[in-house]
C-alpha cells in the first residue's frame, strides 16, 4: 500500500500518470534522457538498483534538485547539477525522472 503522492513514470516511451492517494495534484515526469538541450528540469524521482540510485544521489540527483541540460547527443547527456557539470550515459539518465 502506498501512502502520499505518487508520480507518473515513463512506460514503453509513453508517460503514465498515477493517481495520487492523498488528493495532491499529479506531477508528470519523464526520464532525464528525453530532456532537450538548454532545458532546466527538476528531479522528481531517482530509480534503479540500490547501487545506481545511491551513486546518482551522491552526484546530486535528489528529489527537488534542479538540473540544467547543457547538451545531448551520441547516447550521452551533459548536465549541471548543484554547480557541478557531469556527462551521463543515456541509459543511466533514464533512471532520473524529471518534471
Amino acid at each position: 500500500m502506498m501512502l502520499g503522492r505518487r508520480k507518473s513514470e515513463q512506460v514503453r516511451g509513453r508517460e503514465r500518470s498515477v493517481a495520487s492517494t492523498d488528493g495532491a495534484p499529479q506531477i508528470p515526469a519523464m526520464p532525464l534522457s528525453l530532456a532537450r538541450s538548454g532545458a532546466t528540469v527538476t528531479v522528481a524521482r531517482v530509480k534503479g538498483s540500490g547501487e545506481v540510485k545511491r551513486h546518482l544521489e551522491t552526484l546530486g540527483f535528489v528529489e527537488g534538485s534542479e538540473v540544467h541540460v547543457v547538451a545531448t547527443g551520441g547516447g550521452n547527456i551533459i548536465v549541471v547539477v548543484k554547480g557541478a557539470r557531469f556527462g551521463l550515459d543515456a541509459k543511466v539518465a533514464t533512471n532520473v525522472l524529471v518534471a
